[in-house]
């Protein structure tokens, strides 16, 4: 099997994982998991050495949720040979407990896997929470530096996504409400559908290789709302023309909802000429 190969079974491994989790389907969460498993879990005790033993656990610690539930896995990274891989990843979890509170969090998670029979499967998996010092506070700077942190990652998947003309990729971060202002017509488009309906004219306009570069990023980011702005370069062709070079400005809005970032609205603009 060939490295790309190995990273996005993997990469599937992890993503079946995370989609058990958020549908509550017990019996597939641990699917891919060895039974001989070694888990590091945020809460006590200090070590699982089997899937059954950490299975045993889940009534006494996973909160009782009412609704849809948030568990998705952020800024993976898979490393990967043949035979043994390790990947780790932010989760971002959440939801609604039955008396109506809420509940968010973010934890850091590594896993490490190896084949068996043509199947990757975890044997070790580590969660874990930055744990302050005794009387410390976590520091406000360090929530804004990991919020940052997050919106640079988001705008280069987005970015990145435009390049690989990766439709699902493109949509994937934004509000369904999102309000866009783009340079072409129409004057604007309001909500998901009219917002994605605009993508198939830009890179229909792009030439190969494609270009979509944001320079001059600059974030400010709240306790719930961001803003960015950046310099956009990118590169196309009218009707078969010669190609050039578009410089324009981009300031992007973002909202965190149940803790995960989303753009809510984007104005894309060249200065006018007349």
């Amino acid at each position: 099997m060939r490295e790309n190969e190995n990273h996005q079974a993997v990469r599937a491994v992890l993503e079946s994982w995370a989609k058990a989790t958020r549908e509550n389907r017990k019996d597939d969460i641990l699917k891919n998991h060895a039974a001989e498993l070694v888990i590091f879990d945020v809460l006590p005790p200090l070590r699982y050495d089997s899937a059954a033993s950490y299975r045993a656990s889940w009534g006494d610690w996973q909160p009782q949720s009412q609704g849809e539930v948030q568990f998705d896995l952020e800024n993976v990274v898979v490393h990967a040979s043949d035979e043994l891989s390790t990947a780790h990843c932010l989760i971002r979890c959440g939801g609604t407990l039955p008396g109506g509170r809420s509940f968010q969090d973010l934890v850091r998670a590594t896993f490490c896997l190896r084949k068996r029979a043509d199947s990757w499967e975890v044997f070790h998996q580590h969660i874990s929470k930055p744990l302050p010092s005794r009387g410390q506070q976590m520091n406000p700077d360090d929530t804004h530096a990991n919020d940052e942190t997050e919106l640079r990652a988001l705008i280069a998947r987005w970015s990145q996504a435009v390049r690989n003309k990766d439709m699902s990729g493109i949509r994937a971060d934004h509000d369904p409400d999102i309000l866009m202002f783009d340079v072409p017509p129409p004057f604007l488009s309001r909500g998901i559908d009219a917002y994605m309906a605009t993508w198939p004219q830009f890179l229909n306009w792009s030439t190969r290789p494609m270009k979509f570069e944001l320079t001059d990023i600059e974030i400010a980011a709240g306790r719930d709302v961001a803003f960015a702005t950046a310099v956009g370069h990118c590169n196309g062709a009218e009707n078969g023309g010669e190609p050039e070079e578009l410089l324009f400005r981009l300031t992007v809005g973002f909202r965190k909802q149940n803790g995960r970032w989303r753009i809510v609205h984007e104005h894309h603009s060249v200065p006018a000429t007349d």
